[in-house]
Order: C-alpha cells, then sequence, then structure tokens
C-alpha cells in the first residue's frame, strides 16, 4: 500500500517588492452604468528575469480584483513603478484576453517605466500605454462604458 501524499505549505505571500492598491470606480452616462478598476502599483520591478516574481505578483493582484470587481475595464497605474526590462509583464493580458466581449486593459507610466512599457509594448504601445493617469482614466472609462452598453444588449437579447 503506497503511503498518502505529502502536504507541504505554500507561501502565498509575494516574492515582490511591490506595493498594489486597487480601486474601484463606477462610471455613469444617461442609463448605462460601467465599473471601471485601477491597480495602483508603487516600487521596483526587477530588471529582466528577476522581474519573473514581481510580474506574478502583479498578475495575482490583477486575477483577485478582477474575480471581485468584474471590472468593464482595467487601468495598471505604473507612474510610481521603476521598470527598465522584462517581458513576463506581458502576462497581465492574459488576464483578460479570452474574455468575451473584450475587457480591455491599459497602463500608465511615469518617468521611469514608459519608455521601457512603450518598448515592451511594441506597436500596441501608442493605443494601450498612457502618459499620465489622467488620460489613461479617460480612454479606460470611455471602452467600459462602450462594453457595458454591448453586454447589456447581449443580455437583453
Amino acid at each position: 500500500m503506497s503511503s498518502p501524499p505529502q502536504l507541504r505549505p505554500v507561501d502565498l505571500r509575494p516574492a515582490s517588492k511591490l506595493a498594489v492598491e486597487a480601486f474601484r470606480s463606477w462610471i455613469e452616462e444617461g442609463p448605462d452604468v460601467a465599473s471601471l478598476l485601477v491597480l495602483r502599483v508603487e516600487g521596483v520591478y526587477g530588471h529582466g528575469s528577476l522581474g519573473n516574481p514581481d510580474a506574478r505578483f502583479l498578475l495575482a493582484a490583477l486575477g483577485a480584483a478582477r474575480a471581485l470587481e468584474s471590472p468593464d475595464a482595467i487601468l495598471v497605474d505604473l507612474e510610481r513603478v521603476d521598470y527598465g526590462w522584462g517581458d513576463a509583464l506581458l502576462m497581465l493580458w492574459n488576464v483578460v484576453e479570452s474574455i468575451e466581449p473584450p475587457l480591455h486593459l491599459h497602463v500608465v507610466g511615469g518617468p521611469r517605466s514608459h519608455p521601457a512599457l512603450s518598448s515592451l509594448l511594441g506597436p500596441s504601445a501608442g493605443r494601450l500605454l498612457h502618459a499620465s493617469f489622467e488620460a489613461g482614466l479617460a480612454a479606460v472609462s470611455a471602452l467600459a462604458l462602450a462594453r457595458a452598453r454591448e453586454v447589456d444588449a447581449r443580455d437583453r437579447a
């Protein structure tokens, strides 16, 4: 008879030094109401593969916040992040890429993150990357309302 499997504790505390705060906002335009999720991130993102734990932490935070809040759009504010390189950050878009109708995820870059984010996102940077929080918020607010309208139309059909 084989012995039962050994259970070992799993440490769910992040191996990242990044700090994340999550915020929700409701956007109303006439009869339409949309939910917007904002993740504000602060700290130093590890360079290259040293950033993998940071990417996994952000992915977990985004996944948990999305599951709890069911937003129509997401804005990740990286203005206060020192980010030089690390393509694992692209995992954030994996959380939303298969959702229908599309759930938009945009990012805001600051002086220590915008150039590297622009390089990481390539041709999509012009659409997904914003130089200020206000610009990012305006863009995702419009996308959130459009998605909420589409979801409502599908639900009524």
